[in-house]
């Protein structure tokens, strides 16, 4: 049955000071059971938002989105999370990982909302992670894999509860291009396991991986820096200005008259420093001080006081005797 999207308008703003800005424009769209479908377009073309409205994140202004042949009702937000949670996975830009819970614990998060049992639950966690190739790693934590892995185990937890259909949103925005490939080689795994799989970009690579490109474009495109895998991008980047080398002499005729009074030299001529004047020395007891003699200390007298008090308790012994 897939997914059907009919005369899809969305655009943000109050509309009071300023018109609503119209990020989608009677977006029509159709994507059958188990394809890979890249909807591609440039930055600020309304993929996210499209996204968005795809998983129930958002409501759109007009329009209808069916799903399996039934009409999604954008009335009430816990509907709309019953269905997110049965039908939709989800992989963002980042993989949104929590550093404080184990690989297993981020992966079976989606589970926790469901009734199963824990010995269910470790059978599915460790199906899934035999998938990512990381067997027997789901008690290491997030900050001890690579970007490549942690994009995977999000990819891992968005089909851990099985849904039918995974979304995902720029999942090779934090790779290199040595881990482009291996990442949408793993999403044709995931699809030709039996996942429908919309993958919203940019680039023309990511796209090539897909079985069809549906070309989306906004109403009104707020302008992004550029990046190097922009390939949808159509204005060329402007060449930059080569300046003019300025020689020496150039430079020196520039130099204005008051910056060499301050350095003390003449234009373009550099000061020369004054020779120092030999000093004669002919008479040195001038520059000489005489030592004075040392003063020689004199011994220090050793006081007779117990000696007296010795003699005088000897004495009164004598005494006594």
């Amino acid at each position: 049955m897939g997914l059907k999207l009919v005369n899809i308008n969305k655009s943000f703003g109050l509309g009071i000071t300023k018109p609503r800005k119209k990020i989608l424009s009677n977006v029509n769209l159709e994507i059958e059971d188990g394809e890979m479908v890249a909807i591609v377009g440039k930055r600020g073309s309304g993929k996210t938002t499209l996204m968005n409205i795809m998983t129930g994140l958002n409501r759109p202004d007009s329009g209808h989105y069916m799903i399996d042949g039934k009409v999604v009702g954008f009335g009430r937000t816990f509907i709309l999370a019953q269905f997110r949670a049965k039908k939709c996975g989800i992989i963002t830009k980042k993989p949104l990982l929590v550093p404080d819970l184990t690989i297993f614990e981020n992966i079976t998060m989606p589970l926790n909302h469901r009734f199963m049992t824990r010995k269910r639950k470790l059978k599915r966690a460790r199906e899934v992670l035999r998938g990512l190739g990381l067997k027997g790693k789901g008690r290491f934590y997030p900050t001890e894999f690579s970007d490549l892995d942690m994009q995977k185990i999000a990819a891992g937890r968005a089909m851990i509860a099985e849904p039918k259909y995974i979304f995902a949103d720029e999942p090779t925005a934090i790779l290199t291009s040595a881990d482009v490939d291996r990442y949408m080689d793993f999403l044709e795994v995931l699809n030709r396991a039996g996942y429908t799989i919309v993958v919203f970009t940019h680039s023309k690579r990511v796209a090539a991986h897909c079985q069809r490109m549906i070309p989306i474009t906004g109403e009104e495109r707020t302008p992004e820096p550029k990046s190097d895998v922009d390939d949808f991008a159509d204005e060329a980047a402007e060449p930059p200005i080569e300046e003019e080398p300025v020689s020496e002499e150039a430079e020196i005729e520039q130099d204005s008259p008051e910056l060499h009074e301050i350095l003390g030299e003449e234009a373009g001529i550099p000061a020369k420093e004054p020779a120092e004047e030999p000093v004669e020395l002919t008479d040195l007891s001038e520059f000489i001080q005489e030592e004075e003699p040392a003063i020689e200390a004199k011994p220090k007298r050793k006081s007779t006081g117990r000696k007296k008090k010795k003699t005088e308790i000897e004495g009164e012994t004598d005494e006594t005797e």
